[in-house]
């Protein structure tokens, strides 16, 4: 049955609903299709039975494709069934994300392939390295002093890398490459300038620098078992928790409802999923039973209360955007807005952070759910390279990222 609704998956405005086109753009956003390189291309019929053709828009040479770029989403354009041209964004993100990843491994490791974890097997999979030869998978300066390359590999210690540092969809090693290169080179200023998906300041009044910059940094004031650890951090009298994804589909949650009966914790802090009182706790929240202070502070930055039950609790889901939204929020032991907001950088193309995603619910939901919304914010990959090069800030590593990244 077709939905009642449909939203363009670019914009996410309204569109009439279409059970054969459920992934169409508007018009307004077909209007902006382009080529790979940027180069503005026009869709139109052959004739007035149908067929299809495009063209150029600046030298009205042909275009030989049907795939198009909008807003660096990658989409699809064909002759619609009942004549004019119709634009899709193409759904299968992570097969074009890992076919770029195996382009890159080829020309820039072509003789190298020792370096990598079954270098032969493409199906379905990222290249991998070895682990000897993690520290590849960051992207470094052909001319890096050798001071520069040890200063920017050190930025993510071994023992903090996540466990799949070693593939090329490894958001930390994007991450480190991006910002660690900017802090490396003294350049962070400009992140300053962008704005997030709302068009608010997306660092806010944080004073961010090299010196105010660090990644993989401890937040020690939750009383975690195991604290949390910011994928960046910008510290100050106003702070910044920055979570990174790329190719992921939703954020991490909470591990209590996920326990095996196998753990030494099982039965005394197994969780069904609930904000209630169960296996003869006395707290609500199975962590704040061994002292974590997540639902101390909570009430202070969100409309959920910690006094009553919640049929699903607020932080099963969305576990890893609130720790982020409290490591910024708390300071000092005082919990308040002013203290700072998260950042969420994410990638443009994924379906998961596009209209109706999984990711995007879940930023939503968390969003909504705070006394001060602009606590949380978020800004594309895309946008960020694109401010570089307007800038034209470290271009060696711009054109690397598009490289590999697609960015």
């Amino acid at each position: 049955m077709a939905s009642d609704t449909q939203n363009c998956p670019v914009c996410s405005k309204p569109v009439e609903p279409s059970q054969r086109y459920p992934r169409y753009v508007c018009h307004e956003c077909a209007s902006r299709a382009s080529s790979h390189d940027g180069r503005a291309i026009e869709f139109h019929n052959v004739s007035f039975s149908g067929g299809f053709a495009a063209k150029y828009a600046d030298s009205g040479k042909e275009y030989l494709s049907h795939d198009c770029y909008i807003d660096g989403i990658k989409c699809y354009a064909d002759e619609a069934r009942f004549g004019g041209i119709v634009i899709q964004v193409i759904s299968n993100y992570k097969e074009d994300l890992y076919r770029g990843y195996w382009e890159y491994r080829n020309s820039h490791f072509s003789n190298e392939q020792s370096v990598f974890d079954r270098p032969n097997i493409q199906s379905r999979r990222p290249p991998v390295f070895i682990p000897g030869e993690v520290s590849r998978n960051i992207i470094i300066n052909p001319e890096a002093s050798q001071q520069e390359t040890q200063g920017l590999i050190a930025l993510v210690p071994d023992g903090e890398r996540h466990k799949w540092f070693r593939s090329m969809s490894s958001s930390q090693a994007l991450a480190q490459s991006l910002f660690g290169n900017l802090k490396i080179y003294n350049a962070l200023h400009i992140l300053s300038e962008l704005k997030d998906d709302e068009g608010l300041d997306l660092f806010g009044e944080a004073q961010i620098s090299s010196g105010t910059f660090e990644m993989e940094h401890k937040v020690d004031y939750l009383c975690e078992p195991r604290p949390t650890s910011l994928d960046g951090y910008v510290s100050g009298d106003y702070q910044i928790a920055i979570e990174c994804k790329l190719s992921e589909t939703e954020f991490g949650t909470c591990s209590r409802p996920l326990l095996k009966e196998t753990a030494s914790n099982y039965k005394r802090e197994l969780c069904d999923g609930t904000y209630s009182i169960q296996r003869q706790r006395k707290e609500r929240c199975s962590l704040t039973e061994i002292g974590v202070l997540y639902w101390h502070y909570v009430p202070g930055l969100f409309t959920w209360k910690n006094n009553i039950d919640h049929h699903t609790c607020p932080l099963n889901k969305n576990y890893q955007l609130v720790r982020n939204i409290l490591a910024a929020g708390v300071k000092d032991g005082t919990v308040s807005a002013k203290n700072g907001h998260a950042v969420l950088i994410y990638d443009k193309r994924n379906p998961a952070f596009q209209f109706d995603g999984e990711g995007e619910n879940a930023y939503l939901e968390t969003k909504r759910a705070l006394k001060e919304p602009t606590m949380l914010r978020k800004c594309s990959w895309q946008c960020i390279v694109q401010h570089m090069e307007e800038k034209e800030i470290l271009p060696w590593l711009t054109k690397e990222l598009n490289l590999k990244y697609g960015l």
